[in-house]
């Protein structure tokens, strides 16, 4: 537990105290998705009480960088008195961007909706930034959002009482920026990164690779029609196509999605449609996936001057293949009192094969839809 501090704080951000002795930690970054972390504790632990109070908070370092922070939420208890265990789930608080809405006009009440939707158009980092900053000021929350710098490709989203987090994503990670949300004083601090290229090729002949297991599923789809707003021969439909994909795979695959909940008359109609699209082709498009277990060297590392989740890196899958260059989406710590060394475990790209990600995605999905026909649009 050397390199690994753990300190615990009230609803309110007030320090508390540290776990010390935890039996087992994890902790899982994401770039431009929910992190994720879980402690188990002893019951006779100092922290335990702390980590039970409603609202509690924990900030979990390692080697002095803060890899996660967030409330302890989901808590559950085995064994017999004297002897019980405690898991206590954490969530990051990127968990902000999941629990907002984003109204019409963020700036007046219920009753003074007066527009359709909120629409935004910029820089992906200015977008997420406006949002988050005039969402949280209507409920009152403390945040802070760092000043944008206008980094990232131009999108155009619209929010009609929406989560934020479903119209801003997949957009702003193709716009090639990452968020993220982290304690900061007595609130909650609000920022964006542009991902790193990792300069070295990482694999098993250069030590830095113990094992991987990888998977490759080629695009689902290459070109996909957008179905707007009107009825019958009135409707409006835009078309998007990767080039890149048909070329390389020789293959043309069509696929349709439905749009029709963007207004006829809004002058980002087009914007909002081809956004659409785009992200129905990333989704649908080639798709790597590795679990990489690394090995630390004189040259490489996991955080400080190493990689980090969100940095684009090259794996070497074989030796003498060609290297696949991904994102790094998520790394697990971990570290127990059977296994006292922590370790990192990176996963590069998106698990094809991974059936529990693959379902969430389409849940994910199937939500966002019923919620936009809940709201009428």
């Amino acid at each position: 537990m050397d390199e690994i501090d753990i300190r615990v704080y009230s609803k309110t951000f007030e320090r508390l105290g540290w776990v010390g002795d935890p039996l087992s930690v994890t902790a899982t970054p994401r770039h431009n998705q929910q992190p994720s972390g879980q402690l188990v504790v002893s019951e006779a632990a100092v922290s335990t009480p702390l980590l039970l109070e409603p609202g509690a908070r924990v900030v979990i370092r390692h080697r002095d960088e803060v890899v996660l922070s967030g409330p302890c939420r989901l808590v559950s208890c085995e064994g017999r008195i004297g002897a019980r265990k405690y898991t206590i789930q954490v969530q990051d608080d990127w968990r902000l961007l999941q629990r907002m809405l984003g109204w019409q006009v963020p700036g007046s009440g219920l009753g003074s909706q007066t527009s359709e939707y909120d629409v935004r158009t910029g820089p992906a980092e200015t977008v997420v930034k406006q949002l988050v900053a005039a969402n949280s000021s209507r409920l009152g929350l403390p945040v802070t959002v760092v000043p944008t710098q206008g980094r990232g490709a131009t999108i155009t989203v619209q929010s009609r009482m929406d989560r934020l987090n479903d119209v801003l994503f997949p957009l702003v990670d193709q716009a090639g920026i990452g968020v993220t949300v982290r304690q900061s004083g007595a609130g909650l601090r609000v920022d964006c990164y542009t991902p790193a290229v990792f300069p070295l090729n990482l694999s098993e002949a250069a030590g830095t690779v113990a094992g991987m297991s990888w998977s490759r599923r080629p695009p689902e789809m290459t070109r996909v029609v957008v179905g707007g707003p009107g009825e019958g021969t009135a409707r409006v439909f835009r078309s998007r196509v990767s080039s890149t994909l048909e070329t390389a795979w020789g293959d043309v695959i069509e696929g349709y999605i439905d749009a029709r909940d963007i207004k006829a008359d809004d002058p980002n109609r087009n914007a909002l449609m081809d956004a659409r699209g785009d992200a129905a082709l990333a989704e649908a498009g080639l798709k790597y996936g590795l679990s990489v277990q690394l090995l630390e060297t004189s040259i490489f590392r996991y955080g400080g001057t190493g990689v980090h989740v969100g940095d684009l890196v090259q794996i070497e899958p074989q030796p003498g293949a060609a290297p696949i260059t991904d994102v790094l989406r998520e790394a697990t710590l971990s570290w127990s009192k059977d296994n006292a060394v922590p370790r990192w475990t990176p996963v590069v790209g998106d698990r094809s094969d991974d059936n529990d990600k693959k379902l969430a995605t389409v849940l994910g999905r199937a939500i966002a839809s019923l919620r936009r026909l809940q709201k009428g649009t």
